[in-house]
């Protein structure tokens, strides 16, 4: 990404594009990308501003030291595991795509953790020298657009739609026996587990179900209460809480901050009765997916028009 980027500062004016008005537009892991990118010393002055949707570097699944011995395992399982690094980066260079697709399908592409990325930026005193907050410190401010959806992981909380998330996710034939068991049950298998938490993990499971139980209370409490619940807590935990932290410690930037609720229910299976806009969705008017003819009616057209021109707005006046 660095190089791609020094590429086109070298060469956007060639195309007709202004070096010194680059914007780096990202999606869910895009976004953390752009994040990161745009505090290296490495590329934070190669472009002078961002779109970040749906993603902030601040969300622990996206920055922890789990790469190193994941990494370790890739090396492991392609035969090029070696002690000296120049050693491991020619054999990895010698193999060839598939080998890397066979070797990714042993060790998966996630794991069952609410953490689930397994790979991800570290600070390596080098492309990142220090944390996140002393980085943003250092770089001098971007005009940014972040947001997210009224609901990022509705879809692969209760849709499955993604395979590679498919552990967070719950079964259909478990949903309409949702309740509050099944509620303390998912936070000790999939958020608040044991080896994290130790002997207080029981603890933080009540306190974490009367907050997200009690505030704004209906008088019926039926399975679908309790499965917004749990999309609530998880969109706080991977979205939500991180986008905050972001920007507090942007303070002082120009920042653009968004929410979109607008959602065509033509989406959803017929079983699912939260009908909410969620992960993936901003992104479909931007680039208008493939599978959004089926459904795409005058509504659709007119939030696609409204979201292409707020990104080719902010893209040619900041």
């Amino acid at each position: 990404m660095a190089e791609a980027l020094n590429w086109i500062r070298n060469n956007v004016e060639a195309f007709g594009g202004d070096p010194e008005r680059i914007t780096l537009f990202g999606y869910s892991a895009g976004s953390t990308a752009v994040t990161t990118l745009g505090v290296s010393p490495h590329t934070r002055d190669l472009f002078q501003q961002s779109i970040q949707m749906s993603g902030s570097i601040f969300t622990s699944r996206a920055a922890n030291d789990r790469v190193i011995s994941v990494s370790n395992h890739l090396f492991n399982e392609l035969g090029c595991l070696a002690n000296i690094t120049q050693q491991v980066k020619e054999c990895l260079k010698a193999k060839d795509v598939e080998e890397f697709f066979d070797a990714m399908d042993i060790i998966g592409s996630t794991i069952p953790d609410v953490n689930y990325d397994i790979f991800g930026p570290i600070m390596d005193n080098d492309f990142l020298p220090k944390d996140f907050t002393a980085l943003i410190s250092d770089t001098k401010p971007k005009p940014t657009i972040l947001g997210v959806t009224e609901m990022d992981p509705l879809g692969y909380l209760l849709i499955l739609g993604n395979n590679s998330l498919r552990h967070l996710g719950i079964p259909k034939d478990e949903l309409n026996g949702f309740g509050i068991n099944q509620f303390k049950n998912y936070l000790r298998q999939k958020i608040i587990k044991k080896e994290y938490f130790g002997d207080n993990s029981e603890e933080v499971v009540e306190h974490v179900s009367d907050f997200y139980l009690n505030y704004e209370k209906p008088e019926k409490l039926d399975n679908w209460f309790y499965l917004e619940r749990i999309v609530h807590l998880m969109a706080d935990i991977q979205f939500i809480v991180p986008l905050a932290i972001e920007i507090k410690n942007k303070q002082g930037w120009p920042l653009f901050i968004y929410i979109n609720k607008y959602i065509n229910k033509k989406l959803f299976p017929p079983e699912i009765k939260i009908k909410k806009n969620f992960h993936d969705n901003d992104h479909r008017y931007v680039f208008r997916n493939p599978y959004s003819d089926y459904f795409y009616d005058i509504y659709d057209l007119k939030m696609e028009g409204l979201i292409s021109d707020f990104v080719s707005n902010f893209v040619i006046y900041g």
